[in-house]
């Protein structure tokens, strides 16, 4: 199950959401904080390991502090990514081990015979390649899964009462 929520950028906020995951019994599989159009607003993906019904999710968040927006998205409702960053070693010629050329991986950077090399892709192909290091992989870091909602529909901040407000939850 994916949350997306957008919420004002103050300390605190994140660790509500995830107490709240918490106080519910649901296990957070990744979280992943980005930027938005608007200054003081983030936007949250948290993949959370729970059976709640999509409709439901999204209510207990919006009466937390500083959530202006949050959506739930069952499995088939979102297109996800994660990047991988594998430090290897490579050959004269640079190239990288066959694991990470499957999965379409590039050279970063490069010094001597080590280089690091990015890849993104979903959970399924990434995570595989760091639960066991293939030969020639000296390490390996992987971000968390971030998504976007299937088709049109996408998650906004809700319409303003007056033009130029400052951006306020209305629970405040």
């Amino acid at each position: 199950m994916v949350l997306m929520a957008l919420v004002l950028d103050r300390p605190g906020t994140l660790a509500r959401m995830t107490q709240l995951c918490g106080r519910r019994g649901w296990n957070v599989e990744s979280c992943t904080v980005s930027l938005t159009d608007e200054p003081d607003v983030k936007r949250i993906t948290l993949f959370l390991d729970c059976q709640e019904d999509p409709e439901r999710l999204s209510r207990p968040f919006l009466a937390l502090t500083d959530i202006l927006e949050a959506r739930a998205l069952g499995d088939g409702d979102h297109v996800d990514r994660e990047l991988l960053l594998a430090k290897v070693r490579v050959g004269r010629d640079g190239a990288l081990p066959p694991a990470l050329m499957a999965i379409g991986a590039r050279v970063v950077w490069r010094s001597g015979d080590v280089a690091v090399a990015e890849a993104t892709g979903s959970h399924e192909v990434i995570d595989p390649i760091v639960a066991s290091l293939p030969p020639g992989v000296i390490e390996a870091a992987v971000t968390g899964r971030t998504c976007l909602e299937a088709g049109p529909d996408h998650i906004q901040l809700p319409p303003h009462e007056h033009e130029g407000d400052a951006l306020e939850p209305s629970r405040l």
